[in-house]
This record gives C-alpha cells, sequence and structure tokens, in this order.
C-alpha cells in the first residue's frame, strides 16, 4: 500500500511540473508594433519577422522593444533577444 501511495505521489509531482512549464504565458509583445535601438533613438521596424528583418541569435542583447503603454511614448521593454537583422 504504501509503494501505491509513493507512486501517486510520485505521478502528481510530476504532473504539477508539467502543468506549471504548460501553462507558461506566450511572448506577447510580438503582436504589438516592434521597434529597434539605433544608438540614439527607437526606430519602428518596418516589415514582417523573417521576410524584411530577423533577430540573430545572441543572448547578451535585445534585438527589438515594444512600447506596452501608447500614454508613455518613450517607455520601451524588450521583446525579443538577439542583435537585429535586415533582410535585402
Amino acid at each position: 500500500m504504501k509503494k501505491l501511495k509513493l507512486a501517486f505521489i510520485a505521478i502528481a509531482l510530476a504532473a504539477g511540473i508539467g502543468g506549471a512549464f504548460a501553462s507558461r504565458p506566450d511572448n506577447v509583445c510580438e503582436g504589438y508594433q516592434q521597434y529597434y535601438w539605433t544608438g540614439v533613438s527607437y526606430q519602428p521596424v518596418v516589415g514582417s519577422y523573417g521576410y524584411g528583418w530577423y533577430c540573430e541569435y545572441n543572448m547578451a542583447s535585445s534585438c527589438t522593444y515594444y512600447r506596452p503603454n501608447p500614454a508613455q511614448p518613450n517607455y520601451f521593454i524588450p521583446c525579443m533577444d538577439g542583435m537585429f537583422r535586415t533582410v535585402y
């Protein structure tokens, strides 16, 4: 009986951890207008991801930013990691 109880506890623990990862929220910033940092100011990104621009892998910097609140025009939050590159 104790082995059965231990097996159910292990299953419940595994289901709890799996459920926590499965319910992680999506990256909601991708639905907003994207901006990139030019070194002086934020410029709007033209085109769509993969066709007009992409983020080259680099975890040390942010590729694009977004403005979550239009009432705060100078408040930008990082959205994607990497280096911003345009596609020609």
